[in-house]
């Protein structure tokens, strides 16, 4: 549904922290990375949202996170805050996040780098299924724009924000979300409502 495009960063801030929203945020990362020749500081520390995002941070830049975020659980904000008490954190994410997290940080501690966009795709064709997965509320509402979903369609949302906004247009739909974000529980979601 949609595609992603990169976008390059006037500059790549010196941080103490690196929190990284997606694979995608990583990957888009990289390539300005490259560009710049950009090195992390010594002793540089990383956070990911999911474990899909700590392999791929561990793949492509060669680091490992300090810490997971699994959930949406509140315990990781506490986490998160009782971690970074001090030091500059460095927010990774697309033009559209939602921007969880960044609000524990005064200005004057955090840089937000948005460096990819999530554009949607042209002339895409779209058949009717029984089950939809939807990744972001930007997702859900090009999807809705072309479509419509049976009432008998089950549905699943990857996070609480998306499951909102698929609410919002489906309120008698029964979204289910996965108990964590990484790929084994969305599959494992997913068979389970094939099964049902």
């Amino acid at each position: 549904m949609l595609d992603i495009e990169p976008i390059e960063l006037t500059f790549i801030p010196l941080a103490h922290w690196y929190v990284f929203y997606s694979k995608n945020a990583i990957q888009a990362f990289e390539l300005n990375m490259k560009k710049q020749n950009f090195n992390f500081p010594s002793g540089s520390r990383f956070i990911c949202m999911g474990r899909s995002s700590e392999k791929k941070l561990y793949d492509v830049l060669g680091q490992k996170a300090s810490i997971i975020v699994e959930s949406l659980d509140p315990k990781y904000e506490d986490k998160i805050k009782e971690e970074i008490r001090h030091g500059h954190v460095c927010f990774v994410s697309a033009k559209e996040s939602t921007k969880r997290f960044q609000n524990l940080f005064p200005q004057s501690q955090k840089t937000i780098c948005t460096v990819y966009e999530s554009v949607p795709r042209k002339n895409i064709s779209i058949v009717e299924a029984d089950l939809y997965v939807f990744t972001s509320p930007k997702n859900f509402n090009y999807f809705i724009s072309k479509n419509q979903i049976n009432s008998s369609s089950q549905i699943i949302a990857i996070g609480t924000t998306t499951a909102a906004e698929i609410r919002k247009h489906y309120p008698n739909h029964n979204v289910r979300i996965p108990k964590y974000h990484h790929e084994e529980d969305v599959v494992a979601l997913i068979k389970s409502e094939i099964v049902r």
